[in-house]
């Protein structure tokens, strides 16, 4: 941001190293943003317990990993904020990973679909390996 020519004091208020899951994220977030509306959102929760790879290096095939739930963290911080538009990036394992015999995507797509019009078909959501969510 320094090459852009933005001021110490912007830079610090913009930019904030915490953990999503932290129960006061949404607090720092709101006062990074202020006022102002947020209109687009880009992230995407680790992929490692759905990729191929993660799930073929683990015994258990990631069913225990911390780190299949981290979706809910970004779901809350998207369901406080309401985008115009946000992008879920994450690997296709995603779409039929399966955990405590619940389907993650199945998940992700419930608790956005309270304030999102959310693309279910598979052939849609894929674009050049991009899960597509967003259709409010």
């Amino acid at each position: 941001m320094r090459h852009y020519n933005y001021s110490e004091s912007t830079i610090e208020r913009a930019v904030i190293e915490a953990d999503i899951t932290s129960a006061d994220i949404l607090s720092k977030l709101h006062e990074a943003v202020g006022s102002q509306q947020v209109d687009v959102i880009i992230g995407g929760p680790p992929c490692q317990s759905f990729s191929p790879l993660g799930v073929a290096k683990d015994e258990n095939n990631m069913e225990n990993d911390p780190r299949n739930f981290l979706f809910e963290s970004y779901v809350r911080i998207l369901n406080e904020f309401l985008p115009q538009v946000f992008v879920f990036e994450n690997v296709t394992g995603i779409l039929k990973a399966v955990v405590n015999k619940k389907r993650i995507f199945s998940l992700v797509a419930r608790e956005l679909s309270i304030n999102y019009r959310i693309v279910t078909d598979p052939d849609i959501q894929i674009l050049q390996n991009v899960i597509l969510l967003n259709m409010r």
